[in-house]
Protein backbone atom coordinates (compact mmCIF):
# COMPACT_ATOMS: atom_id res chain seq x y z
CA UNK A 1 0.00 0.00 0.00
CA UNK A 2 1.57 3.09 -0.92
CA UNK A 3 1.75 5.93 2.02
CA UNK A 4 -0.43 8.76 2.05
CA UNK A 5 0.34 12.11 2.70
CA UNK A 6 -0.70 12.29 6.07
CA UNK A 7 0.89 9.07 6.84
CA UNK A 8 3.89 10.66 6.07
CA UNK A 9 3.41 13.84 7.78
CA UNK A 10 2.19 12.30 11.17
CA UNK A 11 5.84 9.51 10.81
CA UNK A 12 7.70 13.33 10.62
CA UNK A 13 6.00 14.48 13.29
CA UNK A 14 7.04 11.44 15.73
CA UNK A 15 10.57 11.38 14.43
CA UNK A 16 11.06 15.36 15.38
CA UNK A 17 9.60 14.57 18.67
CA UNK A 18 11.93 11.31 19.62
CA UNK A 19 14.67 13.67 18.32
CA UNK A 20 13.86 16.39 20.70
CA UNK A 21 13.48 14.08 23.30
CA UNK A 22 16.93 12.78 22.48
CA UNK A 23 18.32 16.21 22.11
CA UNK A 24 16.81 16.74 26.04
CA UNK A 25 18.41 13.87 27.74
CA UNK A 26 21.66 14.35 25.87
CA UNK A 27 21.42 18.45 27.34
CA UNK A 28 20.41 16.84 31.18
CA UNK A 29 24.19 14.91 30.89
CA UNK A 30 26.22 17.52 29.31
CA UNK A 31 29.55 18.14 31.11
CA UNK A 32 30.85 21.56 32.60
CA UNK A 33 30.41 24.64 30.57
CA UNK A 34 27.27 22.91 29.39
CA UNK A 35 23.75 24.97 29.25
CA UNK A 36 23.16 22.58 32.50
CA UNK A 37 25.68 24.58 34.54
CA UNK A 38 24.05 28.29 33.59
CA UNK A 39 22.67 29.59 36.52
CA UNK A 40 19.01 31.03 36.43
CA UNK A 41 16.63 32.54 38.22
CA UNK A 42 14.55 29.28 40.06
CA UNK A 43 18.28 28.02 41.12
CA UNK A 44 19.15 31.36 42.54
CA UNK A 45 16.08 31.89 44.69
CA UNK A 46 16.57 27.90 45.46
CA UNK A 47 20.00 28.09 46.75
CA UNK A 48 19.25 31.80 48.81
CA UNK A 49 16.22 30.03 50.09
CA UNK A 50 18.43 27.38 51.49
CA UNK A 51 20.85 29.33 53.03
CA UNK A 52 18.14 31.24 54.80
CA UNK A 53 16.62 28.36 56.48
CA UNK A 54 20.33 26.85 57.50
CA UNK A 55 19.84 24.46 60.65
CA UNK A 56 16.20 24.88 60.32
CA UNK A 57 15.96 22.58 56.92
CA UNK A 58 16.04 18.54 57.25
CA UNK A 59 17.56 16.75 55.20
CA UNK A 60 14.98 15.14 53.74
CA UNK A 61 13.82 18.87 52.78
CA UNK A 62 17.30 19.55 51.19
CA UNK A 63 16.52 16.50 48.89
CA UNK A 64 13.67 17.89 47.33
CA UNK A 65 15.00 21.39 47.02
CA UNK A 66 17.42 19.48 44.54
CA UNK A 67 15.12 17.55 42.39
CA UNK A 68 12.61 20.49 41.94
CA UNK A 69 15.82 22.50 41.05
CA UNK A 70 17.03 20.00 38.71
CA UNK A 71 13.06 19.69 37.28
CA UNK A 72 12.58 23.17 37.10
CA UNK A 73 15.87 22.89 34.92
CA UNK A 74 14.50 20.82 32.75
CA UNK A 75 10.85 22.56 32.37
CA UNK A 76 13.36 25.72 31.52
CA UNK A 77 14.89 24.04 28.59
CA UNK A 78 11.83 22.58 27.42
CA UNK A 79 9.92 25.96 27.62
CA UNK A 80 12.70 27.08 25.31
CA UNK A 81 12.38 24.56 22.45
CA UNK A 82 8.20 25.38 22.21
CA UNK A 83 5.61 26.87 23.55
CA UNK A 84 3.79 23.52 24.00
CA UNK A 85 6.07 22.61 26.89
CA UNK A 86 5.36 26.11 28.76
CA UNK A 87 2.24 24.91 30.35
CA UNK A 88 4.33 21.72 31.98
CA UNK A 89 6.97 23.39 32.81
CA UNK A 90 4.63 26.31 34.57
CA UNK A 91 3.28 23.69 36.50
CA UNK A 92 6.32 22.18 37.36
CA UNK A 93 7.97 25.71 38.89
CA UNK A 94 4.57 25.85 40.57
CA UNK A 95 4.94 22.34 42.22
CA UNK A 96 8.81 22.95 42.54
CA UNK A 97 8.28 26.61 44.38
CA UNK A 98 4.60 26.03 46.28
CA UNK A 99 6.50 22.99 48.33
CA UNK A 100 9.52 24.95 49.57
CA UNK A 101 7.65 27.60 49.71
CA UNK A 102 5.15 26.03 52.30
CA UNK A 103 8.03 23.98 54.10
CA UNK A 104 9.44 27.17 54.96
CA UNK A 105 6.91 29.14 55.88
CA UNK A 106 5.43 26.78 57.95
CA UNK A 107 8.91 26.37 59.44
CA UNK A 108 9.80 29.70 60.09
CA UNK A 109 6.21 30.06 61.62
CA UNK A 110 6.29 26.98 64.16
CA UNK A 111 9.58 28.36 64.75
CA UNK A 112 8.63 31.27 65.60
CA UNK A 113 5.70 30.32 67.14
CA UNK A 114 7.85 28.43 69.75
CA UNK A 115 10.43 30.52 70.33
CA UNK A 116 7.68 33.26 70.94
CA UNK A 117 6.22 30.87 73.40
CA UNK A 118 9.08 30.10 75.10
CA UNK A 119 9.86 33.87 75.59
CA UNK A 120 6.42 34.26 76.42
CA UNK A 121 7.01 31.93 79.29
CA UNK A 122 10.27 32.97 80.43
CA UNK A 123 8.86 36.57 80.57
CA UNK A 124 5.89 35.30 82.47
CA UNK A 125 7.95 33.10 85.10
CA UNK A 126 10.24 36.01 85.30
CA UNK A 127 7.64 38.17 86.00
CA UNK A 128 5.54 36.09 88.06
CA UNK A 129 8.80 35.27 90.20
CA UNK A 130 9.38 38.83 90.51
CA UNK A 131 5.83 39.98 91.10
CA UNK A 132 5.94 36.98 93.74
CA UNK A 133 9.46 38.66 95.69
CA UNK A 134 7.60 41.68 95.69
CA UNK A 135 4.43 40.43 96.92
CA UNK A 136 6.35 38.54 99.84
CA UNK A 137 8.42 41.54 100.88
CA UNK A 138 6.00 43.85 102.04
CA UNK A 139 4.81 41.17 104.01
CA UNK A 140 8.23 41.41 106.03
CA UNK A 141 7.31 44.89 106.84
CA UNK A 142 5.43 45.48 109.51
CA UNK A 143 7.18 43.56 112.06
CA UNK A 144 10.25 46.46 111.10
CA UNK A 145 6.97 49.17 111.54
CA UNK A 146 6.27 47.71 114.87
CA UNK A 147 9.86 48.01 115.87
CA UNK A 148 10.07 51.84 114.26
CA UNK A 149 7.02 52.20 116.83
CA UNK A 150 8.41 50.46 119.81
CA UNK A 151 11.49 52.89 119.39
CA UNK A 152 9.38 55.82 118.40
CA UNK A 153 7.60 55.00 122.03
CA UNK A 154 11.28 55.07 123.84
CA UNK A 155 12.57 58.20 122.06
CA UNK A 156 9.06 59.41 123.39
CA UNK A 157 9.91 57.97 127.07
CA UNK A 158 13.39 59.59 126.83
CA UNK A 159 12.19 62.77 125.50
CA UNK A 160 9.72 62.62 128.99
CA UNK A 161 12.11 61.56 131.24
CA UNK A 162 15.18 63.77 129.85
CA UNK A 163 18.23 62.74 128.58
CA UNK A 164 20.24 59.81 129.32
CA UNK A 165 23.09 61.70 130.66
CA UNK A 166 23.66 61.65 134.57
CA UNK A 167 22.36 64.63 136.14
CA UNK A 168 24.88 66.88 137.45
CA UNK A 169 25.05 69.79 139.88
CA UNK A 170 27.11 73.17 140.82
CA UNK A 171 29.58 73.03 143.55
CA UNK A 172 30.98 76.30 144.27
CA UNK A 173 34.30 77.01 146.25
CA UNK A 174 34.81 80.34 148.19
CA UNK A 175 38.26 80.14 148.48
CA UNK A 176 41.84 81.65 147.26
CA UNK A 177 44.17 80.02 145.14
CA UNK A 178 44.07 76.82 143.35
CA UNK A 179 41.13 74.57 144.52
CA UNK A 180 40.90 70.64 143.95
CA UNK A 181 38.04 68.22 144.48
CA UNK A 182 38.64 64.80 144.58
CA UNK A 183 35.30 62.27 143.80
CA UNK A 184 35.99 59.47 146.24
CA UNK A 185 34.14 56.56 144.32
CA UNK A 186 36.83 56.35 141.90
CA UNK A 187 39.49 58.89 142.83
CA UNK A 188 39.21 61.36 140.16
CA UNK A 189 40.73 64.74 141.20
CA UNK A 190 39.80 67.85 138.81
CA UNK A 191 41.76 71.16 139.93
CA UNK A 192 41.18 75.06 139.33
CA UNK A 193 41.88 78.77 140.19
CA UNK A 194 40.05 80.24 141.96
CA UNK A 195 39.20 84.43 140.54
CA UNK A 196 37.36 86.58 142.69
CA UNK A 197 37.29 84.43 146.02
CA UNK A 198 35.23 81.68 144.20
CA UNK A 199 35.87 78.65 141.81
CA UNK A 200 32.79 76.48 140.31
CA UNK A 201 32.96 72.79 139.47
CA UNK A 202 30.54 70.75 137.30
CA UNK A 203 30.13 67.14 139.62
CA UNK A 204 28.19 64.24 139.67
CA UNK A 205 25.76 63.15 142.51
CA UNK A 206 28.62 61.51 144.85
CA UNK A 207 30.61 62.06 147.66
CA UNK A 208 33.85 64.66 147.40
CA UNK A 209 37.04 65.89 149.34
CA UNK A 210 38.03 69.27 148.80
CA UNK A 211 41.49 71.02 149.02
CA UNK A 212 43.21 74.17 148.96
CA UNK A 213 46.36 74.63 147.36
CA UNK A 214 47.25 77.70 149.77
CA UNK A 215 49.00 77.00 152.88
CA UNK A 216 46.76 78.83 154.96
CA UNK A 217 43.88 76.67 154.51
CA UNK A 218 43.28 73.23 156.24
CA UNK A 219 42.88 70.18 154.36
CA UNK A 220 39.14 68.37 155.57
CA UNK A 221 39.34 65.19 157.41
CA UNK A 222 36.21 63.10 155.78
CA UNK A 223 34.10 63.44 152.63
CA UNK A 224 31.03 65.41 152.02
CA UNK A 225 27.82 64.68 150.02
CA UNK A 226 26.68 65.89 146.97
CA UNK A 227 23.49 65.48 146.04
CA UNK A 228 22.27 69.45 144.52
CA UNK A 229 23.93 72.50 144.11
CA UNK A 230 26.13 73.92 146.73
CA UNK A 231 28.15 76.42 148.09
CA UNK A 232 31.30 75.27 149.88
CA UNK A 233 33.56 78.06 151.78
CA UNK A 234 36.88 76.81 152.90
CA UNK A 235 38.23 77.96 156.56
CA UNK A 236 41.65 79.42 156.64
CA UNK A 237 43.99 77.82 159.17
CA UNK A 238 45.89 79.17 161.94
CA UNK A 239 46.98 78.93 165.86
CA UNK A 240 46.53 79.30 169.13
CA UNK A 241 49.01 79.26 172.07
CA UNK A 242 49.15 78.16 175.25
CA UNK A 243 51.43 78.35 177.43
CA UNK A 244 51.99 75.00 180.32
CA UNK A 245 53.90 75.36 183.65
CA UNK A 246 54.99 73.50 186.99
CA UNK A 247 51.25 74.42 188.97
CA UNK A 248 54.09 73.87 192.20
CA UNK A 249 56.53 75.77 190.91
CA UNK A 250 55.89 77.92 188.11
CA UNK A 251 58.10 76.72 185.70
CA UNK A 252 57.46 76.26 182.34
CA UNK A 253 57.02 72.23 181.48
CA UNK A 254 58.85 71.04 178.14
CA UNK A 255 57.24 68.94 175.86
CA UNK A 256 54.05 69.36 176.56
CA UNK A 257 51.42 68.13 174.61
CA UNK A 258 47.89 69.54 173.50
CA UNK A 259 45.07 66.88 171.79
CA UNK A 260 41.61 67.48 170.97
CA UNK A 261 39.05 67.20 168.24
CA UNK A 262 37.48 70.67 166.63
CA UNK A 263 34.72 71.58 164.55
CA UNK A 264 34.87 72.05 160.70
CA UNK A 265 32.81 74.30 158.39
CA UNK A 266 30.31 71.14 157.03
CA UNK A 267 30.22 68.84 160.46
CA UNK A 268 31.57 68.52 164.09
CA UNK A 269 34.55 66.96 165.70
CA UNK A 270 36.55 66.53 162.72
CA UNK A 271 39.45 68.35 162.53
CA UNK A 272 42.07 68.22 164.94
CA UNK A 273 44.41 70.28 167.16
CA UNK A 274 47.69 69.39 168.06
CA UNK A 275 50.87 70.80 169.44
CA UNK A 276 53.80 70.43 171.75
CA UNK A 277 55.31 72.79 174.11
CA UNK A 278 59.17 74.48 173.73
CA UNK A 279 61.53 74.92 176.46
CA UNK A 280 59.80 78.17 177.15
CA UNK A 281 56.36 76.08 177.71
CA UNK A 282 54.51 77.26 174.98
CA UNK A 283 52.50 74.95 172.58
CA UNK A 284 51.51 76.65 169.33
CA UNK A 285 48.71 74.68 168.13
CA UNK A 286 47.45 74.72 164.17
CA UNK A 287 43.66 74.39 163.43
CA UNK A 288 41.02 76.45 161.65
CA UNK A 289 40.39 80.11 162.23
CA UNK A 290 37.50 80.36 163.42
CA UNK A 291 36.50 77.17 165.19
CA UNK A 292 35.58 75.69 168.70
CA UNK A 293 36.72 72.64 170.01
CA UNK A 294 35.09 71.05 172.92
CA UNK A 295 35.61 67.09 171.99
CA UNK A 296 37.69 65.51 175.17
CA UNK A 297 40.46 68.59 174.41
CA UNK A 298 43.45 68.17 177.38
CA UNK A 299 46.99 69.16 177.68
CA UNK A 300 49.72 65.99 178.99
CA UNK A 301 53.03 66.32 179.83
CA UNK A 302 55.18 63.00 181.50
CA UNK A 303 55.50 63.23 185.31
CA UNK A 304 52.10 64.93 185.49
CA UNK A 305 48.28 64.39 185.75
CA UNK A 306 46.32 65.61 182.78
CA UNK A 307 44.38 69.01 182.43
CA UNK A 308 41.23 68.94 180.37
CA UNK A 309 40.61 72.09 178.69
CA UNK A 310 36.85 71.86 178.48
CA UNK A 311 35.61 74.01 175.29
CA UNK A 312 37.90 76.33 173.67
CA UNK A 313 36.77 78.86 171.22
CA UNK A 314 39.63 79.85 168.50
CA UNK A 315 41.01 82.41 168.44
CA UNK A 316 39.16 83.77 171.25
CA UNK A 317 41.32 81.87 173.88
CA UNK A 318 44.10 82.59 172.70
CA UNK A 319 47.29 82.89 174.96
CA UNK A 320 46.07 81.04 177.54
CA UNK A 321 48.34 79.72 180.42
CA UNK A 322 47.67 76.01 181.74
CA UNK A 323 49.13 75.29 185.09
CA UNK A 324 49.84 70.89 185.36
CA UNK A 325 49.84 69.27 188.74
CA UNK A 326 53.20 66.98 188.95
CA UNK A 327 51.54 63.16 189.61
CA UNK A 328 51.70 61.44 192.93
CA UNK A 329 51.08 64.95 194.58
CA UNK A 330 48.30 65.85 197.46
CA UNK A 331 47.40 69.15 196.28
CA UNK A 332 44.18 69.86 194.02
CA UNK A 333 44.61 70.29 190.33
CA UNK A 334 44.92 74.27 189.57
CA UNK A 335 43.95 75.71 186.14
CA UNK A 336 45.10 79.22 186.05
CA UNK A 337 43.92 81.39 183.28
CA UNK A 338 46.15 84.80 182.66
CA UNK A 339 46.21 86.67 179.37
CA UNK A 340 50.02 86.88 177.67
CA UNK A 341 51.02 88.74 174.68
CA UNK A 342 51.72 86.99 172.28
CA UNK A 343 55.48 87.26 171.05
Amino acid sequence: MTPTLGTSRRRLAVLLLVCVAVALAGCSGWGANGPADEPDASNASSDDLEDEQNDDSSNTTDGSDATNGSDSTANGEESDDGPPDDGSASVDDDSADDPNGTDESGGADTSDGSDDGSEESTDENTENESDGTDDESPSEQPPADENADENDGDEDTTDENGSDDPETYTLTVEAEGPVTIERLSDGATTTREATDGTVEFTVLEGDYDIRAGAEEYVDPMQSFGVTEDRTVTLQRGGSITYTVVDAETGEPIEGAEISGLCDLWYSSGDASISGQSNASGVIEAETLIPTTCRYDTQITAEGYEPASLGEINVPEDDGTTVELQPEGSNATLALGVTSIARA
